[in-house]
């Protein structure tokens, strides 16, 4: 969207617009991003935003709001979305479950285009993942889970990057093959995630070399998750969301969005 003044542009912001679900009902994400104005123009800003409400049946997503434009958001009727995140130390959680007992076993596979035709994702959830294959920080994960006879799949997303990290701390990540910083931003469901968030996490960081995984509040329904390999952290800026209908906000995922257009 361009803020246009004789011609010369004035303002620019960018509307990331996806297909999508929730709570298994088609919806449309409008992500958006780099809201640029002139200062001599900010007066006009809100005419960069308003198209955006004017797309049917849609949740506008903010995940990197201004200081200075969260009390706009929150006087449009934006919800917040997450605050908080829950960093996750891999040598902290092998150490807390050694001895314990885990609730179920859990496999865990990176989705390849050779293998997600054996899987039973749905078309919708194939389309992200072809979608999301030019991004070489994009990485989808079955995980199976088999507790008492019974079998279900959980499937993960994360936005995945080298940590650029030094000191006597580290070389034991290093000498590990640690060195991934793992960040989630889709989950097909909730209810597993919770209910097997040990051992999903386990099963991920021993698989995959992970050195720390950071997962936002709104995957789990904002549960506090009270374990001892977890910290919780406040986000650098809230995560803002805006729909007219109700929606469930562990459903919306951070897919298509400028986290993963530019890596953060």
């Amino acid at each position: 969207m361009l803020l246009l003044n004789d011609e010369k542009i004035v303002g620019f912001l960018s509307y990331i617009v996806s297909a999508g679900t929730n709570n298994n009902n088609a919806i449309r994400y409008c992500n958006l991003s780099s809201w640029i104005v002139d200062p001599e123009f900010r007066s006009k800003s809100m005419q960069l935003l308003s198209n955006a409400f004017k797309i049917s049946n849609c949740i506008i997503l903010n995940l990197s709001p201004h200081e200075n434009t969260r009390p706009m958001f929150k006087a449009l009727r934006f919800e917040t979305l997450a605050e908080t995140e829950y960093r996750i130390n891999p040598v902290k959680l092998n150490y807390a479950y050694i001895l314990k007992k885990k609730k179920a076993e859990v496999l865990c596979s990176k989705l390849t285009l050779k293998n997600i035709k054996n899987t039973g994702t749905s078309n919708n959830l194939k389309q992200m993942f072809a979608d999301h294959l030019p991004y070489e920080n994009v990485h989808f994960y079955t995980f199976n889970i088999k507790k008492s006879g019974s079998s279900n799949e959980l499937i993960l997303a994360f936005n995945q990057k080298e940590l650029q990290s030094s000191g006597m701390s580290e070389i034991p990540y290093k000498l590990l093959g640690k060195t991934t910083q793992a960040e989630l931003l889709y989950s097909s469901s909730a209810k597993l995630l919770i209910d097997y968030f040990s051992e999903i996490m386990l099963a991920f960081v021993n698989k995959m070399k992970i050195r720390s995984v950071n997962v936002s509040e709104n995957f789990v329904n904002k549960t506090d998750l009270k374990l001892e390999y977890v910290t919780a952290t406040q986000k650098d800026c809230p995560w803002f969301y805006y729909s007219e209908t109700t929606v469930d906000s562990s459903e919306i995922h951070v897919l298509y969005t400028e986290k993963v257009l530019l890596n953060f």
